[in-house]
């Protein structure tokens, strides 16, 4: 998956810190959002959604990939709450 993410990266350090956050942090965001969806396929979802919502921060700049597992455990309870207001 994390590949899919890269293709979106030009510059090959950035793809490179990408990988990084991505392979730190993966996990952990799963497991935060399966424990608010209760749903693999669920919880999936919304850790895709993160990673796509960080990516795009990514590209404009606008974030340095950076912090602890808390950063990125709130970026990803952020998404489960949305997708379970729908």
């Amino acid at each position: 998956m994390v590949g899919l993410y890269l293709t979106m990266l030009e510059d090959p350090e950035d793809q490179q810190v990408f990988r990084e956050f991505y392979e730190t942090y993966h996990q952990a965001m799963f497991r935060a959002a399966y424990r608010v969806l209760g749903s693999r396929e669920s919880a999936e979802d919304a850790v895709h959604d993160a990673f796509l919502a960080i990516l795009e921060l990514c590209r404009a700049r606008i974030v340095i990939l950076s912090g602890g597992e808390r950063d990125c455990t709130v970026t990803a309870t952020g998404v489960d709450i949305d997708a379970l207001q729908l």
